[in-house]
This record gives structure tokens, sequence and C-alpha cells, in this order.
């Protein structure tokens, strides 16, 4: 059974606004790696707390095999790739590569009175996705 955070709000998303949502998605290669993982989400939280663009944010794991997915809402490509290529993020994500077995993102559009998306619908674009790929996540 899946843990989710709830949404957390950073902006007031216009409802005739178009906004970029995404989920992330990693599987850890082992419990060893998730003490650093949970250390590093933490700091990215933090990060997440100071960006601009962010409309909303929430995270999800199964904890039992090594499953961890955020979703956010961003103002524009713009304000993600800022995030992105931003610290700690950027060093986050090369430090935890060796780290993390596979990881996943989608991105789609939507408008600001869908948002935040529904966690069924935005995860289940992550399902197909991960079964595309020959690789389903764990029920």
């Amino acid at each position: 059974m899946p843990i989710r955070s709830p949404w957390i709000r950073y902006a007031t998303a216009d409802e005739g606004g178009e906004y970029l949502a995404m989920v992330s998605y990693f599987r850890l290669k082992g419990i060893g790696a998730m003490p650093k993982f949970l250390w590093n989400a933490l700091r990215i939280g933090r990060q997440l707390g100071r960006s601009e663009g962010l409309v909303y944010y929430s995270m999800g794991a199964r904890l039992g095999s090594l499953e961890f997915w955020s979703t956010t809402v961003w103002e524009d490509e713009r304000a993600l790739m800022r995030f992105i290529r931003s610290s700690p993020h950027n060093e986050i994500m090369e430090e935890m590569r060796p780290r993390v077995r596979r990881s996943e993102f989608v991105r789609w559009g939507i408008s600001g009175s869908d948002a935040p998306p529904d966690r069924r619908e935005a995860e289940g674009l992550l399902r197909r996705r991960l079964a595309a790929a020959g690789d389903a996540p764990a029920a």
C-alpha cells in the first residue's frame, strides 16, 4: 500500500492558466540506499520551498519495494528547469545515480482548474509509462 503526503500548495493556480505537471519516479537498488535517499529528499524538499514557479508538491512511496515518486505542478517549463539545474538538486541527482535502479519522468500540461492533478490519474500515467518499458511498479 503506498504512502502519500498531502498536497502542499506553494502558489495559487489561476483557474484559466496552463501549467506543467510532472511525476518523478525512483526505484532504489537496495535497502542500503534508503537512508541517503531520504536525507536527500529532505534537502530537495527544502529547495522546493524556495523554488520560484512551483505551484504544488506531493510525495509518495512504497517502502517495501523501494519505490518513491513525487508529483509537482510548475508555472512553466522554465521554472522546472531552473529547479532541476540548481543546487542541491543537480548535485543530489548525480550522487544518487549509482544507488537508483530505475527512474522515470512523466510530464503533461494541466489547466489551473485541474491543479493539483488527481493522484490516481497521475500515478496511472506513470504506471503506463513503466509498463510500456517492460518495468511495472509494485502493486
